[in-house]
Order: C-alpha cells, then structure tokens, then sequence
C-alpha cells in the first residue's frame, strides 16, 4: 500500500528572524548580534540587501509612549548584524522599552518579518556610591581634629576631595 503526502498551501517563509525572536533582555550600549534567515533568490554578483528597524511594542490594553519605528540599519548583507544596542542608524538614542525587530529587503519592503515577540532593551544601570558620613564619623572627626588642633572644615573638605577623586 502506498500513499502520497501533499501540503497545499505551505510556504516557506521570504525572511524569518530569528534573534532577538521575543522574550530576550539587552543592555542598552552592549553589542548584540540580529539573525535572520533569507530565501530569497539573489541575482549573481548582487547580493541582496536588508533594512533593519525596530518597532515599539505595547502590550493589549496599555497605554504606551507612541514612537515611530526606528530605522537601525539599512543596506545590510547578509544574515546577522552587530547592534550597539540602544542607537539608531544615524547614531540617534532609542529609549528603553519594549521592541520587535523588523527585517526587510531593501529592494521589496513588503518582504519583511518581525520578531514574535517584544524584546527588552534595559536602560543603563548606574551604581551609587554613599558618600555620607555617619555622625559616629562625624563625631570621630572632631575629637581628633581637637586632639591635634586641627580645623574640621578642613578635615571635611580634605576627605570631599578624596571622595570625588577616587569616583
């Protein structure tokens, strides 16, 4: 007994990306590879040509900041990119947030893929210093500073010194 399997209407995806695909974190200023896949039928000594851009994302039923897409790179070959996270193609800033990334060809525009989900791009984080001093230091200060006749002020402003120097 034999039998013949025939999908009708199945297709293989022009483009799919495939990172960031949804779900992934990246820090603002690090450097992150985009990838996709291409089936695309190239002309001999013509490659074909990518744009890459991000598209904001809010979830149903939020109320979201309204952006553009942010074109991140264009005339791209190939099937990767290295991203510095966070820039647009011009060099300009993209806020923090979520986003899906949008591959297309630059010669068809409507020959495109998108992630399946938002990603994250994190704002850079900063850590602080304390530079405080408790009142037990405080008071530690002055009795030496007493002891050896020396000025607090000074003492105070030795140790501000100190203390933005070394940040």
């Amino acid at each position: 007994q034999s039998s013949i399997t025939v999908q009708v209407g199945s297709t293989v995806p022009p483009i799919t990306v495939l990172s960031p695909n949804g779900g992934e974190t990246w820090q603002k200023g690090t450097t992150q590879t985009i990838k996709w896949n291409s089936n695309l039928v190239s002309i001999p000594e013509q490659p074909i040509i990518y744009d890459i851009s991000l598209v904001p994302y809010c979830p149903s039923g939020q109320v979201c900041a309204t952006y553009a897409p942010f074109a991140i790179a264009q005339g791209v070959s190939g099937s990767t990119y290295n991203w510095t996270v966070g820039k647009t193609a011009s060099g300009g800033d993209i806020p923090a947030g979520q986003y899906k990334v949008t591959i297309s060809s630059a010669a068809n525009g409507s020959v495109t893929d998108q992630s399946d989900s938002a990603f994250t791009i994190a704002g850079i984080t900063t850590q602080s210093t304390d530079t405080s001093l408790s009142p037990e230091a405080v008071s530690a200060l002055a009795e030496f500073s007493q002891k050896k006749n020396l000025n607090l002020a000074s003492i105070l402003a030795a140790i501000a010194q100190l203390i933005e120097a070394f940040k």
